[in-house]
């Protein structure tokens, strides 16, 4: 019962601290192309003005090559935003200056297969949003890597194809 009351009391705690904004988080992506690059979209909407801290998460299926960029949008009065924190995989994105539009942008990050997570910090006023678009390029092998695979499979090639030739004793 100790332990119930516990969770419960941590549950409450951890939902006091988060904003009710973070909920809107969203992640329409990746949609893969025949070659396995992907592209997607991210981002997040606010309804009341303060901090906030955006999480977003997604699976990529392969290793490659990433580049991403976020920018605000401003419809006038109290819905900008000011970025203090943009990270993909915990790589800090380079972020413009803050004013009425800003934005932030990483190029060629490599990134593994598997989880990828997207933290944005900063400011928000009233009815503010912000998006974010990702392209992905597959890791391709290099040549010598290729070079090693195919010799490789030739070399397995000759070995099962070897005959063994019986020998004949003379009596």
């Amino acid at each position: 019962m100790k332990k119930l009351l516990m969770a419960a009391g941590m549950a409450a705690a951890i939902a006091a601290g988060a904003t009710s904004a973070n909920a809107a988080s969203y992640v329409e992506g990746p949609v893969y192309g025949s070659d396995g690059s992907a592209t997607g979209t991210f981002g997040d909407n606010f309804t009341t003005a303060g901090n906030f801290t955006s999480t977003i998460t997604f699976i990529l299926a392969k290793a490659g090559k990433l580049s991403s960029s976020i920018t605000t949008t401003f419809s006038g009065g109290g819905t900008n935003i000011n970025f203090t924190k943009a990270t993909w995989n915990g790589v800090a994105l380079t972020l413009g200056p803050n004013g009425a539009i800003e934005g932030g942008a990483i190029g060629l990050l490599d990134v593994a297969a598997g989880l990828q997570t997207i933290v944005v910090e900063g400011t928000t006023g009233n009815n503010a949003s912000f998006s974010g678009q990702f392209s992905f390029s597959p890791a391709v092998p290099e040549t010598a890597t290729w070079g090693m695979m195919l010799l490789g499979v030739g070399a397995m090639g000759a070995v099962m194809r070897r005959r063994r030739t019986a020998t004949v004793v003379a009596a």
